[in-house]
């Protein structure tokens, strides 16, 4: 069985780099294993989860017809509603039954692809603790990219050069409840890795997330009340040459029951040129991959996740 570690990062903001260090060691070290960590200690006041999850609930309570409303219709635009089955993460499985809704930050609005104007939804108290949210989940993200890199042997501040103006994608996640029907291949979520640096994400008490072990199983990550799930983008395994894993997951769905995330990919600057990490190449580990624009992955990605046909 696979072992998510919880681990608390409060003393990430203590002035007294010592500690900072000894909670950066945890971390890599959970980067390096298992590519999965919940964190407390975050930082974060409940009442903006609490606010984010309520207005996540009331965007998707929306009639179908005013979702469609604000649907994006451009695989190079990813901003808006994303029905159910429009996505299919593992091309094994079904399309996702999943439904979501994509923002980025505003001054990403004719940046590069993926960052066209936000489509929000027809309400009014939804926005702002959205928002609100979205900058706090960027501090959390900027936060753990400090630690990585003293775990992985650099100056605390060396990835702020890559993500100036970053491609940070929040989507909010609803999954119906699983359907009695549902077979094998039926996923709120299929088998799937991150596609960028790294993943804040929130969930409810519903749990179904689940990641793949090293023997191939599947094991279910709990949720924690109040934390956050971080996971290892590809991006950032491919930085830091797989010395950081990114580790397949699913989210399997609740029957019976309706389950609500909120996901923060940071995924760094659209032109940031992303090449090996020295400390993370040696004689007898040289790098495994070239320079990639973390844009550019990030697109190739996507589209590769349309299904076809």
């Amino acid at each position: 069985m696979v072992s998510v570690p919880v681990i608390d990062i409060t003393d990430l903001r203590s002035p007294d780099p010592e500690l900072r260090r000894a909670v950066a060691k945890q971390i890599g070290e959970a980067c390096e294993t298992v590519g999965f960590l919940t964190v407390t200690g975050h930082g974060i006041d409940p009442t903006v989860l609490d606010d984010a999850f309520t207005a996540t609930r009331k965007t998707f309570a929306q009639s179908m017809d005013d979702k469609m409303a604000r649907a994006w219709d451009d695989d190079h635009v990813n901003r808006g509603y994303d029905p159910p089955g429009r996505q299919q993460l593992d091309a094994e499985s079904a399309p996702d039954f999943k439904e979501a809704w994509s923002f980025s930050p505003e001054h990403l609005a004719g940046i590069g692809p993926m960052s066209g104007e936000n489509q929000w939804p027809a309400l009014a108290d939804v926005r702002e603790p959205i928002e609100r949210y979205h900058r706090t989940a960027m501090e959390v993200c900027e936060m753990l990219l400090r630690a990585m890199a003293l775990s992985l042997e650099l100056d605390e501040h060396h990835f702020e050069p890559f993500h100036q103006a970053p491609i940070c994608t929040l989507r909010l996640l609803h999954y119906p409840p699983r359907p009695d029907a549902a077979g094998e291949a039926d996923f709120g979520a299929g088998a799937h890795t991150d596609w960028g640096a790294v993943t804040v994400l929130a969930q409810d008490g519903e749990g179904s997330l689940q990641v793949m072990t090293k023997d191939g199983d599947w094991a279910d990550v709990p949720p924690v009340e109040g934390a956050f799930v971080i996971n290892v983008g590809d991006l950032l395994q491919r930085w830091t040459n797989d010395r950081y894993v990114s580790t397949l997951h699913r989210v399997i769905g609740v029957p019976g029951r309706d389950r609500y995330s909120i996901a923060c990919f940071f995924d760094l600057d659209h032109d940031a040129l992303i090449e090996v990490l020295p400390t993370c190449v040696t004689e007898d580990e040289p790098a495994r991959y070239g320079p990639i624009t973390a844009g550019g992955h990030l697109q190739e990605r996507y589209e590769a996740s349309m299904p076809t046909g």
